[in-house]
């Protein structure tokens, strides 16, 4: 039987070729086909979640480990087939680990290690089918193994490792991008810090900009309409004056809040926190540009395995959240402007017998509504004005009648 050939080439530079007649193209997104992109992104989700049983010492926990190593490593094997156009000549869904190494061999693409790998798929079937133990050395050794050959494999086809592909074409905003495709030269230049503070500046787009109080409103709701989920009680401009020594400082977290926003979005709080204390603080100004705060321990940690553990992290957290992202359709926020037809008591609730809350709205004032609602005692419709909406804000909302108001455009 004649060896499979690619029908479609894979062109690193990609520049384009025209296919042979009657061949097919499958569309690209970015510079990988997209069922191969698919693969690879799902191959990465896959080895990230595996590192996290791969590399403990309890027995069971390293067996599921390499259970999910076996099959990202798996799909990496078909990615590639796909974007060399094997399955354009052959079908590839049935062919067993070994085969499709055998595949990979013939199209010219030998796999480092696949010794080590083909013992690591005995090792997992043992584990499925046959409920044996793996020893935790052992799949520490495959998963390091798995790691590289996927590395090698792809910057043969694709001109890229398996991280660079996902960023080239899983991370949309260019600026997050930039950031991790910094690190990741930074890595191959041994510029181990720069790589890091690199990482904690996607990571500060991401995650840490949330929490900026610079210009975060003292108000409650208004920060809350901003978008600002720093502690309140670090937005008082007296607690900034006290306790803001440094740029960096202008970030202030609200933990509880970070961990749950990351569980959301299926991020390991932990590893959001580990790339937290490796890397140097970062604040980004909008005038003066990146400040950074970088002590004695950040130099330490500067390793190559550091940076790569944290490009490692922050590109999951960034593609995690990009996918939520999708996933929420937000109503977009607005107010009306009212303009106080004659004077009226401000309620407390939306009733003609509501308690007054001592505070008369005069003719012609104008006030931020956020809602018009039913009465509680009936048909007739009320206004509900915020003051906490206005600039400057102020402590008061309430209820008001339709009829006394004219309600303007936004």
């Amino acid at each position: 039987m004649p060896e499979p050939t690619p029908t479609t080439p894979f062109i690193p530079d990609n520049r384009s070729v025209p296919p042979e007649p009657g061949a097919s193209r499958s569309p690209k997104i970015g510079s990988v086909k997209q069922e191969a992109l698919h693969g690879l992104l799902t191959a990465r989700a896959l080895f990230n979640a595996a590192r996290r049983y791969c590399l403990v010492r309890d027995r069971h926990l390293a067996s599921a480990g390499l259970v999910i190593l076996q099959d990202a490593f798996e799909f990496v094997l078909y990615s590639c087939l796909v974007e060399l156009g094997a399955d354009e000549v052959k079908s590839i869904e049935s062919l067993t680990f070994d085969q499709l190494i055998g595949d990979l061999r013939k199209l010219g693409h030998p796999i480092i290690k696949s010794g080590t790998l083909k013992a690591m798929n005995k090792q997992r079937v043992l584990i499925k089918h046959h409920a044996q133990l793996a020893e935790p050395l052992n799949v520490q050794n495959y998963h390091q193994a798995a790691l590289q050959a996927a590395d090698a494999l792809l910057e043969k086809i694709a001109g890229k490792p398996l991280q660079q592909i996902v960023i080239a074409d899983a991370i949309r905003d260019q600026n997050l991008k930039q950031h991790i495709a910094d690190p990741a030269t930074a890595i191959e230049d041994n510029r181990y810090l720069d790589a890091m503070i690199s990482c904690r500046k996607a990571l500060y787009l991401s995650v840490e900009a949330a929490y900026d109080i610079r210009e975060c409103p003292s108000s409650p709701l208004r920060g809350l309409l901003s978008g600002c989920k720093a502690p309140y009680h670090t937005r008082n401009p007296e607690w900034i004056q006290e306790n803001v020594r440094e740029p960096t400082e202008h970030i202030q977290l609200d933990y509880d809040r970070v961990r749950l926003d990351l569980i959301e979005a299926g991020i390991d709080p932990e590893e959001f926190l580990n790339v937290w204390h490796l890397t140097p603080s970062v604040y980004l100004h909008p005038d003066h540009g990146w400040a950074t705060s970088i002590q004695q321990s950040h130099h330490a940690a500067a390793s190559e395995d550091n940076a790569r553990y944290c490009l490692d992290v922050v590109v999951t957290i960034l593609t995690n959240l990009a996918a939520q992202t999708d996933r929420v359709r937000r109503v977009p926020y607005s107010s009306w402007k009212v303009r106080l037809l004659r004077g009226e008591p401000l309620r407390l609730r939306a009733s003609a017998g509501s308690p007054l809350q001592g505070r008369t709205l005069p003719k012609d004032a104008r006030c931020d509504a956020i809602a018009v609602v039913n009465g509680l005692d009936g048909p007739v419709e009320y206004v509900e004005l915020d003051g906490r909406l206005n600039d400057p804000p102020e402590p008061w909302s309430g209820f008001i009648p339709k009829d006394a108001c004219k309600i303007e455009e936004p």
